[in-house]
């Protein structure tokens, strides 16, 4: 039974380094439009609620 809290530690972990991923790879872009640029800010707040 000690294996799921486990399990569900590194999904999570894995989950928030793609996520940090993702948002290194946003910020890095210079095209963004005014939609793209509120789409990055609503998925930092979510990033920052659920690995922050």
């Amino acid at each position: 039974m000690r294996e799921v809290p486990r399990r569900r530690g590194s999904v999570r972990e894995q989950q928030c380094g793609e996520s940090k991923r993702i948002l290194y790879t946003k910020r890095a872009r210079t095209d963004l439009t005014e939609g793209g640029k509120s789409e990055l800010r609503r998925f930092e707040e979510n990033y920052r609620s659920r690995c922050g």
